[in-house]
């Protein structure tokens, strides 16, 4: 399924082929354990999950890297994994958004 990869040590953001397996989604974020934001977009968007290193905020964002992205409280540390996800069952599907769409929201640190 296409997927938006936010790759915060190269400062590149690429769409990527993701699959339900969470450890697919574990080797592009190059993380143990993954935690899933909701990526609040405007209320006419289908719904998003942005993918995390849950213990990213323990890192050094000189060594991993970071961004903030918008209508979100704080930067993130580590890269950023963008899903679709289907409003009625919660499964991960194809995000909407583009790779232009997430530069537009993007700022790396």
């Amino acid at each position: 399924m296409k997927a938006i990869m936010i790759d915060a040590l190269k400062k590149e953001i690429r769409e990527v082929e993701n699959s339900k397996d969470v450890m697919i989604a574990q080797k592009y974020l190059n993380c143990d354990s993954l935690e899933a934001v909701y990526l609040v977009s405007d209320k006419d968007s289908p719904p998003a999950y942005i993918y995390i290193d849950e213990f990213g905020q323990e890192k050094d964002a000189s060594v991993v890297g970071g961004f903030k992205i918008a209508n979100f409280p704080h930067p993130i540390i580590g890269s950023g994994l963008i899903v679709g996800v289907e409003v009625f069952t919660g499964e991960e599907v194809d995000t909407h958004l583009s790779v232009d769409d997430v530069k537009s929201m993007v700022i790396f640190l």
